[in-house]
């Protein structure tokens, strides 16, 4: 399968599952860091196995920024404790959608730009940077939730 073929269909499966997930109330659980562990892995292997390393920065930056924007995005998601179970929930809802979305539109007009003034950059490369970013803010977001879980225990 082409691999421009394999990465869409990956982000877009990706993206499908990051709104279900911020949608319905989820528990908080410690399985929310595995997920972004497993991309960062799998990306690890395919990306960087037998490439050049000229690609390793951009990709890198894309993971630090969405990490950086997520820490203040897990702002928005509700956590809160249920009073019966004691379970701690989460659900970003549409509010966290939209940081998304935000991200989604940064990607088109950064194509848009590069596109438009002839510079020379391997957009697959740029693909990648956008869904390392993904991964990054999804893993920001549930550091912040965690951590605003720990608060409600205290």
């Amino acid at each position: 399968m082409d691999n421009t073929i394999m990465l869409t269909l990956l982000a877009i499966g990706a993206l499908a599952y990051v709104f279900y997930k911020q949608c319905t109330m989820q528990p908080v659980s410690s399985r929310d860091f595995l997920l972004p562990v497993v991309v960062a892995a799998y990306f690890g292997y395919t990306i960087f196995h037998g490439t050049s390393p000229n690609i390793i920065g951009p990709i890198v930056i894309g993971a630090v920024a969405g990490f950086v924007i997520g820490m203040p995005g897990g702002r928005i998601v509700q956590v809160w404790q249920d009073i019966k179970t004691g379970i701690i929930y989460q659900r970003g809802g549409w509010n966290y959608a939209y940081i998304l979305l935000g991200l989604i539109a940064l990607r088109v007009l950064i194509y848009v730009f590069l596109y438009a003034s002839k510079f020379s950059l391997d957009f697959n490369l740029l693909n990648y940077a956008f869904v390392t970013m993904a991964v990054g803010n999804y893993l920001g977001r549930n550091v912040t939730v965690h951590v605003r879980s720990r608060l409600l225990f205290a």
